[in-house]
């Protein structure tokens, strides 16, 4: 039974239907009917208040209410069932479930219904998913790596150095004639093989195609670079040291050179052989870099010149200049790297976090939005699809195992 600061309660809202259905329970309860006949006349003077409620002025409706309002508000006070100090949890749940039947039996619940349809689709159709699968399939000049494992190139291929430059270099064995540690390295004609170049984990890479040779400079980081010789040239100009390495006729000569510097290396193979690189797990890839276009500023250009990505089942196309730029990637696997004339082709693949393209001043979230997500994720919609259509034949058999208190 409701409590008088309940039912007061009812009164400040303005909730005089859910107040005249409680104090009616109420009168039916009580004894002899005592206040049966007043709560009568208070419906009564209720009922008419509502009928001549839009022929009244406003200040004149007002008061009205008011005055109906104070007459059941004395009326509570006369009933003998408790004060109560504050609605209880039962009250509470009552509140809710009556809002929530007023809801169902207002005219309005379909307009309701369409609003909150609208604005979860809207909600959708404008945010983008946390991560997203993708596949880049492109042709670029010049591309940034840095590598999630080590990286060995040389290994199982056969890479000719056309030409090699290192600093702060040490000599593995050290010649007779070696000056001294930590110089200037040059090396050049000849047949110069790379056997090994070992590549740590979270050292950035440059690759950079150069004509037909593939340019390649590592950051500092110390180095080992395994090479043969047969018939090349190893240069110190700052000690005007020229020295023949592997006898042109009789084989080659292995030497490893180590660095903390940066090495650069132009890779090339035999024409008959396309240069290309094994696979990769990278971290992160980059085709931007900066331009001098005078003395005191620089401005980003795009090494990409040609290409597709594929995000989410669609496929986006890149113009020559797109700035592509992929942030956090995942299980990024750099497929292929192979040696064109204008450039190298790459396949990338794996999943990212913000995927973004900018093509002529315009720039292009190609994340795709949950409701693109949704669209073409058919497995999704048919998992969706069977758990709506299970809770619409199971909710209204659920009267059948639910047991009517007594």
């Amino acid at each position: 039974m409701p409590t008088q600061q309940e039912l007061q309660t009812f009164l400040a809202r303005n909730e005089l239907a859910e107040l005249i259905a409680d104090l009616r329970i109420i009168c039916l309860q009580a004894p002899n009917d005592q206040y049966g006949n007043e709560l009568v006349q208070l419906v009564s003077q209720y009922n008419t208040y509502l009928k001549n409620e839009d022929k009244l002025y406003a200040a004149d409706r007002d008061v009205a209410l008011a005055k109906i309002k104070n007459s059941f508000s004395n009326f509570i006070e006369l009933l003998d069932i408790p004060k109560g100090e504050a609605p209880t949890v039962e009250w509470v749940n009552r509140q809710r479930k009556n809002a929530f039947e007023q809801i169902v039996q207002s005219p309005w619940r379909w307009s309701l219904v369409i609003v909150f349809l609208s604005l979860m689709i809207l909600l959708i159709s404008q945010t983008h998913v946390q991560h997203t699968d993708f596949k880049l399939i492109a042709r670029v000049k010049k591309i940034g790596l840095l590598p999630a494992q080590k990286w060995t190139i040389g290994a199982g291929y056969e890479l000719l150095l056309t030409r090699f430059e290192l600093e702060n270099a040490d000599l593995i064995p050290t010649l007779a004639a070696w000056p001294a540690q930590n110089a200037f390295v040059s090396l050049y004609d000849g047949r110069i093989q790379l056997n090994a170049l070992p590549i740590a984990a979270g050292q950035a890479i440059t690759l950079n195609a150069d004509k037909q040779e593939l340019f390649l400079q590592l950051a500092t980081g110390r180095t080992n670079v395994q090479l043969d010789l047969q018939g090349a040239h190893l240069s110190l100009p700052e000690f005007g040291l020229d020295t023949l390495l592997g006898d042109p006729e009789t084989g080659d000569e292995s030497i490893t050179l180590e660095s903390s510097l940066t090495p650069k290396l132009w890779l090339s193979t035999s024409e008959s052989q396309t240069l290309a690189l094994p696979k990769l797990l990278v971290d992160s890839i980059d085709f931007n870099y900066k331009v001098e276009i005078d003395t005191d500023e620089k401005t980003d250009s795009s090494s990409l010149l040609s290409g597709s990505i594929q995000v989410n089942q669609h496929t986006h196309v890149l113009s020559k200049g797109s700035a592509l730029y992929l942030e956090g990637l995942e299980n990024a696997m750099l497929e292929e790297i192979k040696l064109l004339n204008d450039g190298f082709d790459i396949v990338l693949s794996g999943k990212v976090r913000h995927l973004r393209n900018t093509y002529l001043g315009q720039d292009h979230n190609l994340m795709p939005t949950w409701l693109q997500y949704f669209r073409q994720n058919q497995a999704f919609l048919f998992y969706f699809s069977s758990f709506c259509a299970l809770c619409a034949i199971l909710l209204p058999l659920r009267v059948w195992f639910v047991k009517s208190p007594k």
